[in-house]
């Protein structure tokens, strides 16, 4: 689909707008393209958190498992529904550290280990902050979902983590 506009130019006494087929054509290629971009290229990933209550809690999350997804997260997002989220996929267990720089939502973070456990938990991480954000263990994956959905679910560390990625798949690209 192409879309013209017509601006104002020097030799033109006045400029064009893109009329109403025009807009809503725009309006469209827009939305695809932030759907697109949301969707981070594949399936979202299901995630069960068992919970020592005995609650199996369930996420979608995109995946973010290039160094280039990583780097951009949930950046500029203005809303993620309740039970959704995004998974970050690392090449391997270390400690990692995470911040909100540019993230307008305020986020609960969960930091996963190897063994698929729950290892730390970070609540109501403020929105734009540059604040580092450890993990207190090493992590393999983290999951970053709308903030207070943890205390909402009663997710805490050592709560056991299923990962359900498209096609099986753990590692990252």
């Amino acid at each position: 689909m192409r879309v013209a506009l017509a601006c104002k130019g020097p030799r033109e006494g006045r400029s064009r707008g893109l009329g109403p087929l025009g807009a809503v054509a725009l309006g469209l290629l827009a939305a695809t393209a932030l759907t697109a971009a949301q969707s981070c290229g594949h399936e979202p990933a299901t995630i069960v958190v068992h919970t020592a209550s005995g609650k199996q809690v369930r996420i979608k999350a995109e995946i973010a498992d290039t160094p280039e997804k990583r780097r951009t997260g949930l950046m500029y997002r203005r809303e993620l529904g309740e039970g959704r989220g995004m998974l970050f996929v690392f090449p391997h267990e270390e400690p990692l550290t995470f911040w909100m720089k540019n993230t307008p939502l305020s986020l609960d973070i969960i930091f996963i280990g190897a063994a698929r456990k729950v290892v730390h938990v970070v609540e109501h991480a403020r929105p734009y902050s540059e604040k580092q954000l450890p993990s207190k263990q090493p992590a393999r994956f983290v999951l970053e979902v709308p903030a207070g959905f943890c205390k909402r679910q009663g997710i805490a560390v050592d709560d056991r983590v299923d990962l359900e990625l498209p096609g099986g798949r753990l590692e990252p690209r």
